[in-house]
Order: structure tokens, then C-alpha cells, then sequence
């Protein structure tokens, strides 16, 4: 059994991205990834005009060498047509097709169900089963009339990521005089950073040992920037993009992980890397967290979009320190008994040996 796994570039930002630059040298199995759609530094647009005929001419060349295929996409215009189209090419064959949808957005979904739901089942329907991240996702599908294997599937941590950190390092956080808060993710409307930063100035008023790190970048980061300085937020950094020894770090230095989504997530990895160093996560209900989430064990989780709201959830945690330690260390545990590379690798391989063994 060999496998192509057709992928984002896994150096680019992004979810799925990031997934498989985890997980690439970690397969057990014959697994070869395909690398498509934007490259990361592309910024020239008739570059990309002609990668995209390239990616397709590539892989007609490769399709026939694997038993396989694994294509990742996500619920949104851009990953419907350049994905459908590996998916019909690798069934004129056919071949085992397996699609991985990570992100979802629920508005493109809707229209998807109302206009163009037969085009969706003649096109993604010839899968021979799904993965998913959030139970919702799932019921959508059977609700569309999808009847053959639907998996579900979690994001990881990297276990190389994590290093030594252990119950030490957790419990040394407790002790620690000030109170970073982490937001990390793109800077972006929809994922809650102006909630964020109006919860942390509502909290500044109450508390001088609060601190904001902001890790991401996105298209409102200027405007972020400028509405911190002009709303008075003032324990802020900006931090931009990290990734590797300097997400490690900044994760390393914070207490407690705010995420105010209302994006149409998947589940976020910035959670699972947020809980396994050991932060109390505040966060809403969208896509995978709801399936996992434990609001009151691993931190808060509300339908509510008021800063005041975010800022009552911090103020507890913070003036309960036995509270902090108890989801702390909750949160450290659950991510190592079941959300490291690992152990999601093993499910991810015996999806395809399910596939394959039909």
C-alpha cells in the first residue's frame, strides 16, 4: 500500500499546513506528500497562474503509482473546485480516495446546500470516506446523504514541541507573579482579537500584573496595533508570526490562553498546544472544541461575545490559584495521553488501512 497525501505547502501558515509538517517524518507507513496550491513567500501572481496548471500536470504523472490518496481540503470556494478536481482525477482510476476536510465555513456550506448540493455529492461523494474535526461537520454530511465511512479525527501537538516540559514546569507557572495572556493565532476580526483586547483593558483596571502577548499575523494586524494604542491597552507585544524554538518560548511565558473565536474552526491546534503547556483555555464553542472541550476542567468555554464576559472568566482564574493549577495541570495530561503526534498518527495510519483493506 502506498500513499500520496496531497497537502498545503507544509512550510506556508495554516492548519493543515502545520499538520503534516508534524506529522511528515513521523509515517510508519509509505506515505508521500504533494505538495499544492499556494507556496509559502508566493507573491507573484502569474507565478501562481502557473502552478496551478503544474500541480495538476504533476500529479497526472505521479496518480498512478499509489494505492491511496489522501486530499485535504477545507469547506470554503477556493479548496471546493482546486480539490474536487484531484479527487476526480485519482477516482478515473478508480483508486482509494479518502478526504480530510480541516477548516469549515458555515456560510459557504449553506449556499453549497441550497444551490449546489448535487454538484457537491457528483464530485465529493465519489470519496470513499471523510475525515472530520468536529462532530458537526459529520452530521452535515450524513444530512446531505453521505452513507459511507465518516472518520473523526483530532489536531495534534507536536511532541518535539513540547521538549522536557513536564508537572514541574506546570506547577512552577502558578508561582509566577505576573499574568501573561496568550493570544495566538491569525489577527483577524473573526477570531476574536478585538475581544481580546478589550477584555485585557477591562482587566488592566482591576490588575497591574496583566500582560497581552499577541502571537500571529493577519490582515488586521496594523489595525490591531493601532487600536490597542489608541484604546489604552497598554502591557501588549505584538509578537507577529511564531513558529518552532519561538512559539516554544512564548508558550513557555504564558498562564492563560484567551481565544475568542467566532470563525468557522475546525479545532484550532493553538488550543492543544495552548493546554499541553499547561494554560487554562477561555474560549466559544465553534467547529471541534465543542466535541472535546470540558468547560469547567480545561478552562471556560461561552456562547458570549462581550469582553466583560472573558475578562469575569480571567479574573476567577486568576484570584483562584487552586482552580489554575487543577485545570493547568488537567490540561497538560489530557494532550499528553491523547492529543500528541503519536498517538493521532496511529489513528490517522489505521484510517488507512481501513480504507485500503475496504
Amino acid at each position: 500500500m502506498k500513499i500520496l497525501l496531497v497537502t498545503q505547502d507544509i512550510e506556508a501558515q495554516g492548519g493543515i499546513g502545520n499538520y503534516f509538517s508534524v506529522l511528515r517524518n513521523k509515517f510508519t507507513l509509505p506515505v508521500e506528500l504533494f505538495i499544492n496550491g499556494t507556496r509559502f513567500n508566493e507573491n507573484k501572481k502569474w507565478k501562481s497562474f502557473i502552478r496551478f496548471f503544474d500541480d495538476y500536470f504533476r500529479f497526472l504523472r505521479l496518480y498512478s503509482s499509489f494505492d491511496v490518496f489522501h486530499i485535504n481540503t477545507s469547506m470554503r470556494v477556493k479548496s471546493f473546485f482546486r480539490d474536487a478536481i484531484f479527487l476526480y482525477l485519482a477516482k478515473r482510476r478508480n483508486n482509494k480516495c479518502i478526504v480530510f476536510i480541516h477548516g469549515w465555513n458555515f456560510k459557504f456550506s449553506g449556499l453549497v446546500e441550497k444551490y449546489f448540493l448535487w454538484f457537491y455529492k457528483w464530485l465529493f461523494f465519489r470519496a470513499d470516506a471523510f475525515i472530520v474535526l468536529s462532530q458537526n461537520f459529520k452530521d452535515i454530511l450524513r444530512y446531505w446523504g453521505y452513507s459511507k465511512k465518516i472518520y473523526l479525527l483530532t489536531t495534534l501537538v507536536d511532541d518535539h514541541l513540547l521538549g522536557d516540559f513536564g508537572l514541574k514546569d506546570v506547577e512552577r507557572k502558578i508561582s509566577d507573579k505576573s499574568i501573561n495572556i496568550l493570544f495566538m493565532a491569525r489577527i483577524e476580526k473573526l477570531k476574536g482579537i478585538y475581544i481580546t483586547l478589550q477584555t485585557v483593558a477591562l482587566l488592566e483596571q482591576k490588575f497591574a500584573n496583566i500582560h497581552l502577548l499577541i502571537a500571529g499575523d493577519g490582515s488586521e494586524f496594523q489595525k490591531a496595533v493601532e487600536y490597542a494604542r489608541l484604546h489604552g491597552v497598554e502591557n501588549v507585544r505584538f509578537l507577529g508570526y511564531v513558529r518552532d524554538e519561538e512559539k516554544k518560548n512564548v508558550l513557555l511565558e504564558s498562564h492563560i490562553y484567551l481565544f475568542p473565536t467566532f470563525y468557522g474552526e475546525g479545532m484550532p491546534t493553538t488550543i492543544l498546544e495552548a493546554m499541553a503547556f499547561g494554560l487554562p483555555v477561555i474560549t466559544r464553542p465553534m467547529g471541534g472544541i465543542v466535541d472535546f472541550f470540558q468547560s469547567g476542567k480545561m478552562g471556560f468555554m461561552t456562547d458570549s461575545h462581550d469582553p466583560e464576559v472573558f475578562a469575569g472568566y480571567i479574573e476567577k482564574l486568576i484570584q483562584n490559584p487552586k482552580l489554575r493549577r487543577e485545570m493547568s495541570r488537567y490540561n497538560y495530561e489530557f494532550v499528553i495521553n491523547n492529543l500528541v503526534a503519536s498517538k493521532v498518527l496511529q489513528k490517522l495510519e489505521d484510517i488507512y488501512k481501513c480504507v485500503y483493506n475496504g
